[in-house]
This record gives structure tokens, C-alpha cells and sequence, in this order.
């Protein structure tokens, strides 16, 4: 008896720790990804055609509070809704810390950064997680939503 509940312990903490992987599945964690804030935002000035170093880009100039960000969005606009709401969201928002959590592509050319940031808004702190959209657009990665 004791052999039996011990296996079928076992199956369920298996199957338990399965199910939780299989539900982050495809998401690349960004294991040396530094918090940026106000002193290390002075320092990021260029970005690469990678999407982590797109949204970090953006994220920096938002903490900056200059107006470099918009070189990570798409060239035409008007930018979509979504990304012109979350845009005017943002105006009223202080961004203080950022950094990379992971990332996953949902289809061909277009995927998901999962960033954890820290804003001040009517003088409260909040943080937390959620995901920048970004699509490969004639060879360059660029922004199309953010989290609001």
C-alpha cells in the first residue's frame, strides 16, 4: 500500500509541475537581463534589430522621459488604436524601473516580450508583468502594442 500512494504521489507532483511548464510553454526566459533605471537609462542610446533590445530601447527613453522611443514604433501612421491608446495611457504615467522576462513568438514574425515594469501614477508606485506585441515589418522588428 505504501509503494502505491507513494507512486501515485509522485505521478501527480510530475504531472503538477507538467502542466505548469506545458502552460508557459515556448516562452524564452531572458536569463542576464539587467533592471534599468534612471541612471542606467542614460547609458542605453542605440538598439538592435532584436526585440528585446527594441522594447529595452523604449522602455529606457520612457524613464529618460525623452522622445527617442518613437524610433522603435512603425514609420506610418496613424499607429493603430490599441497602440495610440496605450501611447496616451502613457503620457500620465512616470516610468522608474524595467527589465526583460521573456519572450515568445505566437506566429511567424510576430511575438510577445514579457517585461516587468514600475510606474508612478498620481503619486503611487505600482509594478508588475505584461506583454509587448511586437511584428517583423520589411526586416525590422518594431513595437505594435504595449500594455496599459
Amino acid at each position: 500500500m505504501k509503494t502505491y500512494s507513494i507512486t501515485l504521489i509522485l505521478t501527480l507532483l510530475v504531472w503538477g509541475a507538467y502542466a505548469q511548464t506545458d502552460t508557459d510553454k515556448g516562452w524564452i526566459v531572458y536569463k542576464k537581463a539587467k533592471q534599468i533605471e534612471a541612471k542606467s537609462a542614460r547609458k542605453v542610446r542605440r538598439f538592435k534589430n532584436k526585440p528585446g533590445s527594441l522594447v529595452t530601447y523604449f522602455y529606457a527613453s520612457k524613464i529618460r522621459q525623452d522622445q527617442k522611443w518613437k524610433k522603435v514604433l512603425p514609420k506610418k501612421t496613424p499607429w493603430s488604436r490599441r497602440l495610440t491608446y496605450a501611447l496616451n495611457k502613457y503620457k500620465d504615467w512616470t516610468f522608474t524601473k524595467f527589465r526583460l522576462v521573456s519572450k515568445k513568438e505566437h506566429k511567424p514574425g510576430k511575438l510577445w516580450v514579457k517585461i516587468w515594469v514600475e510606474i508612478e501614477y498620481n503619486g503611487r508606485k505600482d509594478s508588475g508583468t505584461d506583454e509587448v506585441s511586437l511584428e517583423l515589418i520589411d526586416g525590422k522588428w518594431v513595437i505594435v502594442s504595449l500594455p496599459t
